[in-house]
């Protein structure tokens, strides 16, 4: 499972599909995300406006999940991906939005919970990318080219969630 479909989101959600993963859910807030969503390789899109409950996004997908990652890392993020692990789950958080995780420690460790931050990959990752993307196995995901001098406006959009996908800034 993912949350968060921006250009970070899309593209995890695009080498997951490439490694063969097929039962991609993705999350977000918006509603208007789910065709980008799909079309970079998930399963299924679950929108989720702020106050969305784990117990009735567990109920939606038929019980709790292996692996979430986080591409926003809010304190609300963080928490319904951390409430909708079953048992052995993992959380990778990679998102920079921020906030707190208060973790109730018993449940962390009885049910052999995993929570992880990530920023960034290594050499040989990025190679193995490059390979998926030279093998034509990656799914596109939405670019918006826009001059370099308008950069105040594309970290504005950045900021309120108006970007479809990444935003390349050329000279």
């Amino acid at each position: 499972m993912t949350i968060g479909t921006g250009g970070v989101g899309l593209t995890a959600i695009s080498v997951l599909h490439a490694l063969g993963h097929r039962s991609i859910i993705a999350l977000d807030r918006d509603p208007a995300r789910e065709a980008d969503a799909l079309a970079a390789g998930a399963q299924r899109f679950i929108a989720t406006p702020e106050g969305t409950e784990a117990a009735s996004l567990i109920e939606a997908i038929g019980g709790k999940v292996d692996n979430v990652l986080d591409f926003v890392n809010s304190s609300e993020t963080a928490l319904l991906a951390f409430d909708i692990l079953g048992k052995g789950g993992r959380m990778v958080q990679v998102g920079l939005y921020g906030g707190e995780l208060p973790i109730p420690l018993p449940l962390l460790t009885g049910a052999s919970l995993t929570v992880q931050g990530s920023i960034t990959g290594t050499v040989e990752d990025l190679r193995d990318v490059v390979r998926l993307a030279e093998a034509g196995k990656l799914m596109p995901i939405p670019v918006s080219v826009s001059p370099m001098d308008s950069v105040n406006d594309a970290i504005r959009r950045l900021d309120a969630g108006e970007v479809r996908g990444r935003i390349v800034l050329a000279p």
